[in-house]
């Protein structure tokens, strides 16, 4: 085990690429500071390696817990994630399993990004490699329990989303960036523009949905 310390936080995607520089193993997969790994997690992923002959990376889904209380399950439903998947939205989690030098070869996590470093990661690995598999097994558990520096309804997080649309703005669908642009719209200060026709329908579709279902929050603000 190798345990590497810096004196300046200087964000996880900075500590997961100083990881996958120093592997030596054939095999990567990571677990993140709040969370947690279900009984033979590592052992059905092992298992399982096989299909990383045919596959990009291997996935499972993910256990919601909050308060030590099961939350949901999701990231369960596609068993093959494609590009058309992983255009309309991360099917994935945060956490894959794959060969180390394929998250050399991508240059691991863009540290550039704000929010959706992991979502970033996964597109950029299946139009590397192609697809990936998930088991659909829920064995990785994600604490979502509140913590201050956690992302949430922030300026922060609505200036990222715009990063990261603009970033990937060729391969998307118009309905996840019409209803990410609404989002922006909604909670952030950035201005948004469209390059469809389609994108402005799905934006003003969300935007309406996201004013009713926040309309508790729009009106404390």
């Amino acid at each position: 085990v190798k345990y590497i310390s810096y004196d300046d936080s200087k964000g996880a995607c900075y500590a997961r690429n100083l990881a996958i520089n120093i592997a030596k193993g054939k095999y990567i997969t990571g677990l993140d500071d709040d969370d947690l790994f279900s009984e033979g997690r590592l052992s059905e992923l092992f298992e399982n390696r096989g299909l990383l002959e045919t596959y990009s990376f291997i996935s499972t889904g993910t256990l919601f817990i909050k308060n030590g209380k099961k939350v949901k399950t999701q990231f369960s439903d596609k068993a093959v994630i494609d590009r058309e998947a992983i255009v309309r939205g991360n099917a994935i989690g945060n956490q894959v399993f794959t060969l180390s030098e394929r998250l050399k070869n991508i240059n691991g996590f863009d540290v550039s990004l704000l929010c959706w470093q992991d979502y970033d990661a996964w597109i950029r690995l299946i139009f590397e490699y192609g697809s990936g598999y998930n088991l659909q097994s829920p064995t990785y558990i994600m604490n979502i329990d509140e913590r201050k520096d956690r992302i949430s309804l922030s300026k922060k997080k609505t200036s990222g989303i715009k990063v990261f649309l603009e970033k990937h703005s060729m391969c998307l669908t118009p309905r996840f960036k019409g209803k990410f642009k609404a989002f922006i719209c909604l909670f952030g200060d950035e201005g948004v523009s469209f390059s469809g026709v389609k994108e402005r329908a799905f934006f003003k579709l969300y935007l309406f949905l996201y004013k009713i279902k926040n309309r508790e929050i729009i009106r404390c603000e």
